[in-house]
C-alpha cells in the first residue's frame, strides 16, 4: 500500500477465527489485511481492532483483493484521522464537533506540489463519513455513546438516507450513510470514457523503446491483457500461467481463458473470456522466454508462485499498484501524461467494443432495442455477464450509449471481431519486431527476432483458415 500508516500482513499471515465442537482452535486466513500504526510506528489498538471487525464480518475474498481492496481503502480513509489527532494531540475519545471540524477543513484546504486542490469534495465526503463510522465504533469500544450522535454528543453527526441509482435504467435503492456540518457540497460526477485509440497506440510505441526485455514484454503483455480481456486491474494481478498454458493447449480460436472475477460475493468467481490465440501466443512467449528464466534467478522453481506478473527484482507477485504506475511512466515518456491512461478506461473500451459486436450481430437500430433485447434474449445476457465480470446487468447501461455513439462515427463494423482482435495483435508484435531488429546487433538477436516473425505468420494463418471455416458453416 501507498499509504504511510497501513501495511499489509504478509501472505502467510493466519489469526484465530473460533473455536470448534472439539475445543480446537479453527485459523482462518488474514493475508493482506491491514496492519495500521500511528507515524511514529506504535500500533494504533482502535484501528486495528476495526480492521478486524470490518475483516471478520466483511467478504473477504473482496475486501483484501489488490491492494487491501475495501479494507485497504477503509484504512487509507482513516489515516488521515490519525495523523491529524496525533499532530495535535489529541485523544479519540476527546475528539468534538470543533476539532472534527478543523480536521475536515484541513482535509479540503490541503494543496497538491502544483498548487491545486488535493482532494474532490466527494473524496473529502468519502474520508469524512468513513472516519465518523470508525469513531462510532471506538465509542462502542471504550463505552463512551456520546461520542458521535444527533443531539447532545461530543460530535453531532446523523444518519441521512438517499436514492441512488441501481441495477435497470432508471431504478434506484436506498442507501444510508454518515454526515455532519463540516461535508462540503458534492462535487459534480464525470462520466470516464473509453481509452483512445491514440493514447494506446502511443503506450505502445513507447513500450519499444524500453530497453530492458523484461520490462518490455511484459508491459507490452499488460497493455494486451488490458485490451483483450476487459480485465479490472485486480483480475490482471491475479492472471495464472497454468491458465494460459491451458488455454494454449486448447483447440480452435478464438479460444476462452480462465479468470478470476474481482467483484463478486461468491466463493467460485471465475469466468471465462474468449480471446484471440496470437493474444495466448504472445503471453506464451513472455512466460517462455523472460519469465521462467527471472523465476528461476530469483526465487527458484520450486517456490513459484504460479502467477503471470512477476516483480523483475524479486520474482514475487506484481502488485496491482505497479499496473497504474507503470501505464503512468509510459504516458510520461511518451509526452501523454495529461491524457486519461488509466487500466480501467481499457476496460471501457473492451466492453464498449463488446457492446457493438453485439449490437451488428443481433441487427438492433437503437438504444431502446438493445435494453429490450437485453432483458429478452438469456444468451445475450449470460454471454456479456461472461465477458465482463459484472453481476448485475444494469450496471452496464452506460455503455449502450457509448457503442451506438461509436456505431455513429465509424461507420460499418467486421463481424469478425476476433480475427480483427488478432491482426491488431500482430501488427503490435511486426512493429515491436521491426524496432527491435534495428537495434540488433548479435546474430543471434537477429534469428530469434526472424523465428519469432515466422511463429507470428504461422499463429495468423491458422485464424484465417478457421475464420473462413466459420463462414462456409
Amino acid at each position: 500500500m501507498s499509504n504511510g500508516l497501513v501495511k499489509e500482513l504478509s501472505p502467510a499471515f493466519i489469526l484465530p477465527d473460533h473455536v470448534n465442537e472439539k475445543g480446537h482452535v479453527t485459523n482462518r486466513n488474514a493475508s493482506k489485511v491491514p496492519y495500521v500504526h500511528w507515524p511514529n510506528k506504535v500500533p494504533c489498538y482502535e484501528a486495528n481492532a476495526w480492521m478486524l471487525r470490518k475483516w471478520k464480518t466483511g467478504n473477504i475474498k473482496h475486501a483484501r483483493r489488490g491492494d487491501g481492496g475495501t479494507l485497504g481503502a477503509y484504512a487509507g480513509n482513516i489515516s488521515h484521522l490519525l495523523r491529524y489527532c496525533y499532530a495535535n494531540r489529541i485523544e479519540f475519545s476527546d475528539l468534538t464537533d470543533n476539532t472534527f471540524k478543523l480536521f475536515m477543513q484541513g482535509l479540503q484546504a490541503e494543496k497538491n506540489k502544483n498548487g491545486n486542490q488535493k482532494r474532490k469534495s466527494n473524496t473529502v465526503i468519502a474520508i469524512g463519513r468513513k472516519c465518523i463510522e470508525f469513531l462510532v465504533f471506538v465509542g462502542d469500544l471504550s463505552g463512551n455513546t456520546s461520542l458521535i450522535g444527533e443531539h447532545g454528543c461530543q460530535i453531532e453527526a446523523y444518519k441521512k438516507t438517499r436514492q441512488v441509482p441501481y441495477g435497470k435504467r432508471g431504478k434506484t435503492k436506498a442507501e444510508t450513510s454518515w454526515t455532519h456540518a463540516s461535508f462540503p457540497g458534492s462535487s459534480p460526477t464525470i462520466k470516464k470514457l473509453p481509452i483512445s485509440k491514440q493514447v494506446v497506440q502511443a503506450l505502445k510505441d513507447e513500450c519499444n523503446n524500453t530497453e530492458k526485455k523484461f520490462l518490455r514484454l511484459r508491459a507490452e503483455l499488460a497493455i494486451a491483457c488490458y485490451e483483450q480481456t476487459g480485465d479490472r486491474r485486480f483480475e490482471v494481478e491475479e492472471l495464472k500461467v497454468e491458465d494460459f498454458i491451458n488455454a494454449s493447449n486448447s483447440d480452435g480460436s478464438p479460444v476462452l481463458l480462465k479468470m478470476h472475477t474481482a467483484k463478486t460475493r461468491k466463493d467460485e468467481a471465475d469466468r471465462f473470456v474468449p480471446v484471440p490465440r496470437a493474444f495466448i501466443n504472445q503471453a506464451m512467449r513472455y512466460i517462455r522466454v523472460v519469465r521462467t528464466p527471472l523465476i528461476r534467478e530469483t526465487i527458484g522453481a520450486a517456490r513459484d508462485h504460479g502467477y503471470l506478473f512477476v516483480s523483475s527484482l524479486t520474482g514475487n507477485q506484481l502488485s496491482s499498484s505497479m499496473f497504474n504506475k507503470e501505464l503512468t511512466n509510459l504516458a510520461a515518456r511518451a509526452g501523454i501524461a495529461d491524457q486519461p491512461n488509466s487500466p480501467h478506461l481499457f476496460r471501457h473500451a473492451y466492453i464498449t467494443q463488446k457492446f457493438i459486436v453485439a449490437i451488428e450481430s443481433y441487427d438492433l437500430e437503437n438504444q431502446d432495442a438493445f435494453r429490450k433485447a437485453l432483458l429478452s434474449t438469456s444468451k445475450l445476457k449470460s454471454d456479456l455477464q461472461q465477458w465482463t465480470g459484472h453481476k448485475d446487468i444494469g450496471s452496464l447501461d452506460h455503455y449502450i450509449d457509448y457503442a451506438f455513439n461509436e456505431i455513429t462515427q465509424m461507420g460499418k463494423i467486421y463481424d469478425q471481431m476476433h480475427l480483427a482482435a488478432s491482426v491488431g495483435i500482430i501488427k503490435d508484435e511486426l512493429k515491436s519486431i521491426m524496432h527491435q531488429m534495428s537495434k540488433a546487433t548479435r546474430l543471434a538477436e537477429v534469428k530469434e527476432l526472424i523465428d519469432r516473425s515466422v511463429e507470428i505468420f504461422e499463429t495468423f494463418e491458422e485464424e484465417l483458415e478457421l475464420a473462413a471455416l466459420k463462414r462456409k458453416s
